[in-house]
């Protein structure tokens, strides 16, 4: 096996997917602008690959630049520091739930 071309194809297909879904809904609710953001903008294949498309067909792309470009991770683990100091701390039987707003308190 091949690693460097398996990743490569990899990144190639998901960057395929990203941009198709992404320009396709763009146009399905009429929309003229596109925001990439968080750890995936820092790719540069779709980055690249985006501002093409994008300027292909009219609509205006808004990248920040790479060093906003930061994993999730990253913020919330910093929010969860701000959670512990302020005594928001639960024990290991609750679950993960994304859709909770910012200030739920269990």
């Amino acid at each position: 096996i091949d690693i460097p071309v398996v990743c490569a194809t990899v990144r190639q297909r998901v960057c395929d997917i990203l941009i198709t879904n992404t320009i396709n809904a763009a146009k399905e609710f009429g929309h003229k602008s596109i925001v990439l953001a968080g750890g995936v903008s820092a790719n540069s294949e779709l980055r690249s690959r985006m501002e093409s498309e994008c300027e292909k067909l009219g609509i205006k792309l808004y990248c920040p630049p790479l060093k906003y470009c930061t994993d999730n991770a990253a913020m919330v683990g910093a929010q969860a520091i701000y959670e512990y100091e302020s005594g928001n701390v639960s024990d290991s039987s609750l679950n993960a739930a994304a859709t909770l707003p910012i200030d739920y308190r269990s």
